[in-house]
């Protein structure tokens, strides 16, 4: 391999690199916390679009302005109901996220393109 082709693969494995950190940084930064006394102000003013609710102790919620925030959940019979009756879209989280699938096929790609590059430049050198 020319000295040319080495530095444009380091450069590739570079940007891969930093492209899998951007995506672990925006993905794995958590949202802002709001107390849940303030939550409960929101939802009765009409401020809430949806909440994920699970068994865990926090619960994630969106603004209608589209801000996300986690809060205290209080993990009490027919809460989800009342959040339903007040015109808040309700999810519970499934056991498989689909921000790994995403991670994993980001992953996936990069590792991709790294590999045929090589190819090619292995190709280069033996013909």
């Amino acid at each position: 391999m020319t000295r040319a082709g080495t530095w444009k693969l380091g450069l590739r494995i570079l940007l891969g690199a930093a492209m899998l950190i951007a995506a672990a940084a925006i993905s794995l930064r958590p949202p802002m916390r709001v107390p849940y006394i303030e939550f409960s102000r929101m939802l009765r003013s009409g401020e809430i679009a949806s909440v994920a609710l699970g068994d865990g102790a926090m619960m994630r919620a969106t603004r209608r302005d589209g801000t996300v925030f986690d809060t205290e959940n209080p993990r009490k019979e027919g809460y989800k109901e009342t959040l339903l009756e007040q015109g808040v879209a309700v999810t519970e989280p499934s056991a498989d996220p689909a921000g790994m699938l995403v991670a994993g096929l980001l992953i996936g790609g990069v590792l991709f393109v790294m590999l045929r590059s090589q190819g090619k430049g292995a190709r280069k050198i033996g013909g």
